[in-house]
């Protein structure tokens, strides 16, 4: 008589439920891993634009324009980006310009306000109120006046990256 070798149907069947149960189980974990990396970049986006702000505010103070409004004729500049009381405006070639990120990566979204709105390319959203409510962005308000409370500042939410 010969010696069967291999497994049974049944056998087979088993081990296939046991490793779809855990793909199941440990699939969350790796798809979370999508947002905690949009998350981290948006990180980076972040340092890189509170290091432009205080490379830009710098300059503009040895320049003598830490204290000019934005626009008119003689509109106050720092290596080719507009400043407004020393910092970098709420526009999107200026952020890019000062911070060095690339557009590729990442839109750009300008609220008439003064503010903008860094999130992951690819995405839309038709206004601000739309970027917040994705709890995914990089939110950077230019300075208002040249007091200390109405400084530029950068926030970041990745709630739900």
């Amino acid at each position: 008589m010969k010696k069967s070798q291999g497994f049974t149907l049944i056998e087979l069947i088993i081990v296939i439920i046991i490793l779809g149960i855990l793909a199941v189980t440990a699939a969350p974990k790796f798809i979370d891993m999508q947002g905690d990396a949009r998350g981290a970049l948006l990180q980076g986006v972040k340092g890189s634009i509170a290091g432009a702000m205080n490379i830009t505010y710098a300059k503009s103070a040895l320049q003598g324009d830490e204290k000019k409004a934005k626009g008119g004729t003689d509109a106050p500049e720092v290596d080719n980006v507009l400043t407004a009381y020393g910092y970098p405006v709420a526009l999107s070639d200026e952020l890019t310009e000062a911070a060095g990120f690339e557009t590729t990566d990442f839109a750009v979204k300008i609220d008439p306000a003064g503010t903008a709105y860094v999130y992951a390319a690819g995405l839309t959203y038709g206004s601000g109120t739309l970027v917040e409510a994705s709890e995914c962005y990089v939110k950077y308000v230019e300075a208002t006046s040249a007091a200390s409370s109405d400084k530029a500042k950068v926030t970041i939410d990745v709630d739900k990256c």
